[in-house]
């Protein structure tokens, strides 16, 4: 795993859960604060990016892409935003299913420790429920939280619209991007 992090073609190399596990224990471990984790780099099964997402607490930006989120991968996500210190600043979930876990990872927006300043959620679909918890942990009023995009999503129910009304009202200092598919 060594080899493989000094590497320049990581992409190239595909990767088995098991290595998958190692890797995310090794980038763990590391006390060296390191800058992206992009899961759409690594060529393995959306099982070995689920492993890998515990390394996210040692790095400032983080991607998911096209992955299905489930009770076990939330807890890592939570980790990485209310770890103390938490170095997340960035985090980036496209083509993610979300289901009914968001609500948990929208929760912990507003843990003290958090210091998530950019959220971007892409070609996912939020329900009325997760819409609801979103705007309940904005409403927190999340410390460090500057930017909330939400691009190509579909947004269901009557959250959606209370949601809209607080991020445009003039008491929210979030800057607030969308281009979304209202159900």
């Amino acid at each position: 795993m060594q080899d493989f992090l000094k590497s320049d073609n990581k992409s190239e190399t595909e990767l088995s859960g098991i290595q998958c596990s190692a890797l995310a224990y090794i980038l763990q471990m590391s006390e060296e604060v390191l800058d992206e984790l992009d899961l759409a780099k690594y060529k393995t099964s959306e099982d070995g990016r689920w492993r890998l997402v515990p390394a996210i607490v040692n790095f400032r930006k983080a991607r998911l892409h096209d992955v299905f989120v489930f009770g076990g991968s939330i807890g890592s996500l939570a980790i990485a935003l209310t770890a103390n210190p938490s170095h997340l600043t960035e985090l980036h979930l496209s083509s993610v299913s979300l289901g009914e876990y968001a609500e948990d990872l929208f929760t912990h927006l507003g843990h003290p420790n958090c210091r998530l300043e950019t959220l971007r959620i892409e070609n996912s679909t939020l329900s009325e429920n997760n819409c609801a918890a979103l705007l309940s942990a904005l409403k927190s009023n999340p410390p460090y939280l500057k930017h909330l995009d939400l691009i190509r999503c579909n947004l269901e129910g009557s959250g959606m619209k209370q949601l809209y009304d607080y991020l445009e009202s003039p008491h929210c200092k979030i800057q607030f991007k969308r281009s979304v598919h209202l159900t």
